[in-house]
């Protein structure tokens, strides 16, 4: 008779005879052979169930993209400490990629300054002062900073997903701390109003 035949299963191996010498199929110890089955389609069942999740992803990549950084005042001279030395450099830092299609707005006392998306930074300056920084995702985030002429101020900025939304928070941080943030951050990629600036 051609083809192959099995001998009765149980819990030892599972012996298949054919036209070549016979061979075995040996399962885990812990697997019964009756259970094999079940187990191979638990898992198809669970690939069947990821799928759709993984071209969700994709899709919203493809179609949301990664948010572009933008700056609507002057973007001083990145190699200066401060371009203008009667005013004082601010930089927001958003390093990172946590909510890549996400960009959120800055503002300086309630005036937009850009927005910012993942791995970037905005950079400008402004007369001497105490000065409010914003950020505006799905809540709003505020800092005050002290502004002094020919120094710099450094915000960090972050993103954290919650259930249905995703807040941002603003914290002044070190000098230190802010150049090595910089340092892994690119420049806004748009500086839309460089002859037009108000700082």
């Amino acid at each position: 008779m051609s083809g192959f035949r099995s001998s009765k299963l149980n819990d030892g191996p599972c012996e298949l005879y054919g036209p070549e010498p016979p061979f075995s199929i040996r399962f885990p110890a812990f697997i019964k052979p009756n259970d094999a089955g079940q187990e191979v389609k638990s898992i198809e069942n669970r690939i069947v169930r990821i799928k759709p999740l993984i071209l969700i992803l994709t899709a919203s990549l493809l179609f949301f993209g990664c948010a572009t950084p933008q700056q609507l005042v002057h973007f001083p001279d990145a190699k200066k400490v401060v371009e203008d030395t009667s005013k004082g450099r601010i930089y927001v830092i958003r390093p990172g990629w946590t909510g890549l299609g996400i960009s959120t707005d800055i503002s300086a006392d309630g005036e937009i300054v850009g927005s910012t998306g993942p791995e970037s930074y905005l950079c400008w300056e402004q007369e001497p002062g105490n000065v409010t920084i914003s950020a505006k995702a799905d809540n709003v985030s505020e800092v005050q900073v002290t502004v002094l002429a020919g120094q710099a101020n450094y915000i960090i900025q972050r993103l954290h997903f919650g259930w249905v939304t995703t807040d941002n928070q603003l914290t002044v941080v070190s000098e230190a701390e802010g150049q090595t943030a910089l340092k892994k951050c690119k420049p806004p990629t748009d500086d839309l109003f460089t002859n037009t600036a108000s700082y």
